[in-house]
């Protein structure tokens, strides 16, 4: 592996703990490598100003530099304090997928900023929009989305529910190449432009930092981490990850997020 200079990594079933917080062992291995000088970024699929909260409530906006939110869409500088949005789709294009899914249980979700606008909203869901510091505002999404442009798409369901929603977006895929979309929990599949991912971020935050990809170092668990893992000069799969992933990865840890995967890596590895 050449010499580190930067570290994204994926939050949820990565370096998070399944209670969402940071374990100290991670934020000590984290801080460390801010010492000897490595870059160290947040790569997530949640909007960059919830995750600037959330970084702010976990006390780690010393060693965050930069976020890669929604799914690469959005890349922010935590130094200058300046956001990049890359190619999100048309409000006309998530109309089509919402009409497409008539007939289902699923929910929407649409994030814009600290807002989250969904089709429906109650006690439970507007708690579950907190806990990501997010705002649920309940609308009618298909006149809502009239000439708007949006990162995103978030389709909600019951896991049990899941293989038919992703039954239903292969379908709305094969006619309509300019998006792709992949699970990213049990109870969320994704919607993006073609050209977005995790990769596409991480390239466009090497270029940033004027950083050669052969000096990155990434971590994931889940789909919509592939692409980072498969971009950075080396990726790391979870041994709790989706397995296409630790297929796909240069590394699979012998440990879990549970059990401070990232930081163990970065012990033997980088520190």
């Amino acid at each position: 592996m050449q010499e580190v200079k930067c570290i994204a990594t994926d939050l949820d079933g990565t370096f998070l703990t399944n209670q969402k917080t940071i374990s100290p062992r991670n934020r000590q291995a984290i801080q460390a490598c801010k010492e000897k000088g490595i870059l160290f970024g947040i790569a997530t699929g949640r909007p960059t100003e919830t995750t600037q909260k959330m970084v702010k409530k976990w006390n780690l906006e010393k060693e965050v530099d930069f976020i890669m939110g929604m799914n690469g869409g959005l890349i922010y500088d935590c130094h200058t304090q300046k956001m990049e949005q890359f190619h999100p789709l048309d409000g006309s294009t998530i109309q089509e997928i919402i009409r497409f899914f008539e007939g289902t249980k699923a929910l929407f979700h649409v994030k814009m900023g600290l807002d989250r606008y969904t089709n429906f909203s109650n006690e439970t869901t507007r708690k579950d929009a907190k806990r990501f510091g997010e705002n649920e505002i309940q609308v009618d999404l298909i006149p809502f989305l009239e000439g708007k442009k949006v990162a995103k798409l978030n389709v909600v369901s019951d896991p049990k529910d899941q293989g038919k929603v992703i039954e239903r977006a292969n379908a709305f895929k094969a006619l309509h190449p300019e998006v792709v979309g992949f699970p990213t929990q049990a109870y969320i599949y994704e919607f993006v432009d073609y050209r977005i991912n995790k990769g596409f971020g991480l390239k466009k935050v090497a270029d940033h930092y004027g950083i050669g990809m052969e000096n990155t170092l990434a971590f994931g668990d889940a789909e919509n981490d592939l692409k980072l893992l498969e971009a950075a000069g080396c990726g790391v799969a979870m041994k709790n990850g989706a397995k296409i992933v630790k297929a796909n990865a240069n590394v699979v840890a012998p440990f879990t997020n549970q059990e401070d995967a990232v930081a163990r890596y970065l012990e033997e590895h980088v520190l």
